[in-house]
């Protein structure tokens, strides 16, 4: 989120006094360079929580962290988490020390693949006459609109059986007629996704004829 965005929220939460819980997880991941504010950066009262799954590329040790000036918040996290977990692995911890001291190579390797994936399913989308989109410009995932008479469970379920490519219906989310596709991974993995998603939607176009 922008810091406008993010302020605006703050604003509404300090005329009523109330907690800020911001999950983090993508943050950092952007189309531009730049600082990617936190809730805590502009709140007292926020709450941040995040993760080297997504920003690190590191879901397999399964660490992640909350950050917050509020002390007693802080208190009463610290003391829930000592009745939910003992420890954490060691060799995880190592793995995300390392990280963290090399964060700033990370960010440049990731941001690097998802700016250049989204360009390339830019391109595709343009080429597409029967999809839509909002441009994200952060993050890993899009929304992909498209105009066929369809639900999404239909055509997630009959895209991977015909094509044997894999998307997330929009009515898990709530949004109709819509698909959740990813771009953090390989490009030739993603032009090879969106050749078959290419396929499917001129067979359904000949099926509307």
């Amino acid at each position: 989120m922008s810091q406008a965005g993010l302020q605006t929220i703050v604003d509404i939460a300090k005329s009523v006094d109330a907690y800020v819980l911001c999950d983090e997880v993508y943050r950092h991941l952007t189309q531009e360079d730049g600082y990617s504010p936190s809730i805590i950066d502009l709140y007292d009262k926020g709450i941040s929580t995040s993760s080297f799954s997504k920003v690190f590329s590191l879901a397999g040790i399964r660490l992640g962290w909350l950050a917050t000036h509020d002390q007693a918040v802080m208190k009463a996290c610290l003391s829930y988490r000592d009745y939910e977990t003992i420890s954490c692995g060691q060799l995880d911890e190592m793995v995300g020390t390392l990280a963290l001291k090399n964060q700033a190579v990370l960010l440049e390797r990731n941001r690097g693949i998802v700016r250049e994936n989204l360009k390339v399913l830019e391109e595709w989308v343009h080429q597409q006459p029967h999809i839509t989109w909002l441009k994200p410009k952060a993050g890993t995932t899009a929304l992909l609109y498209y105009d066929f008479d369809l639900p999404s469970t239909i055509f997630c379920d009959r895209l991977m059986k015909e094509y044997e490519t894999l998307l997330v219906p929009g009515s898990c989310f709530d949004i109709e007629n819509s698909l959740r596709i990813g771009y953090a991974f390989e490009t030739a993995h993603l032009r090879d996704g969106m050749n078959q998603l290419g396929k499917f939607l001129a067979k359904l176009e000949q099926e509307a004829r």
